[in-house]
């Protein structure tokens, strides 16, 4: 059933908690910069939506937007283009018309100059739902285009309440064909290096600059911080779980622009020795193709909460 916890649970958004101190120049862009774009972006949303401006709300969304919400493990509704996501907003206040957001950016990230990768925290108001979360976290891709800057993909993660929603649909701007072949090949090849423990192939696989973060219910579970923070993270898991073995759906791919893939998938693992981490779950990643080689900029994973916390 669309409504704005929905919907809210997929552009807010991906898979934070501040953005840690000395936050590294990423390869595009200032820290800084990417903060203060990702505010501004959050404020205009803010605005529109707490004022019912289903208008104005509408244009902030490309044409071929998608918007996915994940409730646990399921997929709770997807919207594919802007004329499908203004109607979910006109059905929501209409069944909730004095519902408020209030959204937190805690993470954002100029991929290039054009693309920003925003991750959030919201919370809803005044909802007459009582069947989906009013608060969770989202992360959010945004691309200028002639000046503006619209929202292409927006994914959303709430811990499941009750029971999970409705089914899913592929939608490209580009061919969906050659995205889901673009990541099915990604897949691929991450799995065959990390269940050879090729801890060199995996570290290629991701930008210099590449963020990776990890949600456990509405926790941050563990954030790295370029290559080489990622690589180590490897090696610590390698050595403590020899055996462990990865396997990668995915499930949607879009192409945003010919050189910027995003991919929605589910992750398992097998022979972890870990005890207190869920081993399933979620994943979102960005994707950028630079001199004819693609790489991960952007990883969200998203897990249940397992029994205790922290990693």
């Amino acid at each position: 059933m669309r409504t704005l916890t929905n919907l809210i649970a997929s552009i807010v958004a991906l898979s934070l908690l501040t953005a840690p101190a000395g936050a590294q120049q990423t390869r595009s862009g200032s820290a800084e910069d990417a903060m203060k774009l990702a505010r501004e972006l959050a404020e205009s949303y803010v605005a529109a939506h707490n004022a019912h401006d289903v208008a104005k709300l509408a244009t902030m969304f490309a044409a071929d937007a998608d918007w996915v919400s994940f409730l646990g493990g399921e997929i709770g509704m997807r919207l594919e283009g802007r004329a499908a996501i203004e109607q979910s907003y006109r059905e929501s206040f209409a069944k909730s018309p004095q519902i408020q957001v209030e959204i937190t950016p805690e993470h954002a990230r100029l991929v290039t100059p054009d693309v920003i990768v925003g991750d959030y925290t919201w919370s809803l108001t005044n909802s007459t739902r009582t069947d989906r979360p009013s608060q969770g976290r989202a992360t959010v891709v945004d691309h200028r285009r002639d000046g503006r800057w619209q929202i292409y993909c927006a994914r959303f993660f709430m811990t499941p309440p009750t029971s999970a929603g409705s089914g899913a649909q592929q939608t490209a701007s580009r061919s969906a064909d050659e995205a889901m072949k673009l990541a099915r090949e990604g897949a691929e090849s991450y799995v065959a290096a990390h269940d050879t423990r090729d801890v060199a192939r995996l570290a290629a696989r991701y930008a210099p600059d590449a963020d990776w973060i990890s949600f456990l219910g509405d926790q941050v579970g563990t954030r790295l911080q370029g290559r080489p923070a990622i690589e180590q993270y490897h090696r610590e898991a390698f050595a403590k779980s020899p055996q462990i073995q990865a396997q990668v759906t995915p499930e949607c791919a879009r192409l945003v622009t010919p050189d910027l893939l995003v991919t929605d998938y589910t992750w398992s693992l097998t022979n972890s020795t870990r005890t207190d981490r869920p081993h399933r779950g979620r994943g979102t990643t960005v994707a950028v193709r630079r001199d004819g080689q693609w790489q991960d900029c952007c990883v969200r994973i998203a897990m249940a909460p397992a029994s205790s916390a922290g990693q």
